[in-house]
């Protein structure tokens, strides 16, 4: 995961904050209850992205193995990330 928790709960709180301060937002439950909800799926979204970029760095590895082609390493593990996110309805 590229981002701590504490920097997760940072950005989610300056959100919530912005949101606030524009009159964007009003609260059903109490904000702190609303603050956890969202660091909790803005976390599992960064786990679901670091298991499809693993998931992608497996696959490009195999076809790279069964492949004598040449191509850009980078850009298409970008491609395959891409795809593996379509197919577990994951925004990236």
């Amino acid at each position: 995961m590229r981002l701590s928790e504490k920097q997760v709960d940072t950005i989610v709180r300056k959100i919530i904050e912005t949101l606030k301060q524009k009159q964007l937002i009003t609260f059903k439950e109490k904000e702190l209850l609303v603050l956890k909800g969202m660091k909790e799926k803005f976390l599992e979204n960064l786990r679901a992205e670091d298991k499809i970029s693993k998931e992608a760095s497996q696959l490009l590895e195999q076809t790279l193995k069964t492949s004598n082609v040449s191509i850009d390493e980078r850009r298409m593990h970008h491609m395959i990330k891409k795809e593996l996110a379509k197919k577990y309805n994951v925004i990236i």
